[in-house]
């Protein structure tokens, strides 16, 4: 194993804990203090931060990501989100 591929199992497993901060939220609240003092709001911040800190540690080893945050890209998803949105709330799915 080399360094990008232990950094890609690091990256995979905090998208593991982004997930389950995520469904501690879904089932307990985001403000909730389920385990010591840490909400599941905060926990999801956390996350997403060591989440970066992994990508960005990837890119200081030669994976080129270019730029990292792309504001086009972000905007693009969003755009997808709300489409979806919309057809969940047609759908009856979502009110």
């Amino acid at each position: 194993m080399n360094i990008q591929e232990y950094l890609l199992s690091c990256l995979a497993e905090e998208a593991a804990e982004i997930i389950q901060a995520v469904g501690k939220a879904q089932r307990f609240g985001l403000d909730d203090n389920y385990i010591y003092d840490e909400t599941p709001s905060s926990a999801i911040k956390r996350e997403f931060n060591d989440l970066v800190g992994v990508l960005e540690m990837l890119h200081e080893n030669g994976v080129d990501f270019k730029q990292l945050h792309d504001r086009s890209l972000i905007e693009a998803k969003k755009k997808k989100v709300l489409k979806y949105i919309e057809y969940s709330e047609k759908k009856g799915t979502l009110k």
